[in-house]
């Protein structure tokens, strides 16, 4: 395998050791337990398949983030298969993408202000009066995955994982 090859390779077995971290984040914060529903009722095995499905949505949202965060971490084609095909293929995204949608939107917004205020205090380090806004735009991504707990399992689910959620995706987002 030449170069390009290995480095090809090291670059996916780091994108999917993160993938499935972060998952298994997710799928804990969400309350999934696959031997949970085994021979239960459908409805709670419909619960299981919604967390599941929620998770996914979650992981493939992680990774547009990331690659926008590490533009040279060679994730773009992930998150280019994971907006235009990946989600289209989940029913959680199917039902919630227009409330998801607009807050990914966002995101990628305040990404973009927190690259603009990075090279505005690179550039002059004595700026201080937008350093709480940077701080902010830095990590405003990571609602999402609080808005996704909170179309899993309500307010009360939001307010029990949101924060946890952010302190272990915060730094794997780069």
């Amino acid at each position: 395998m030449g170069e390009l090859g290995a480095a090809l390779q090291e670059a996916v077995g780091k994108a999917m050791q993160r993938e499935e971290k972060v998952r298994q984040i997710l799928l804990e914060a969400y309350g999934y337990d696959k031997d949970k529903h085994e021979g239960k009722p459908s409805a709670e095995t419909q619960d299981m398949g919604i967390k599941l499905l929620a998770a996914d949505v979650g992981t493939r949202l992680f990774n547009v983030l990331f690659a926008v965060r590490n533009p040279n971490a060679q994730a773009g084609y992930t998150a280019i298969m994971d907006l235009t095909v990946n989600l289209n293929n989940n029913a959680f995204w199917v039902k919630n993408g227009p409330v998801l949608m607009p807050l990914l939107h966002m995101a990628l917004a305040a990404q973009a202000d927190y690259a603009t205020l990075a090279v505005e205090k690179a550039s002059d380090p004595n700026i201080t009066k937008d350093d709480e806004v940077r701080a902010e735009s830095k990590l405003v991504g990571l609602e999402l995955f609080s808005m996704i707990a909170f179309l899993v399992g309500g307010q009360a689910m939001m307010q029990t994982v949101g924060l946890k959620l952010k302190r272990k995706l915060a730094p794997l987002i780069g």
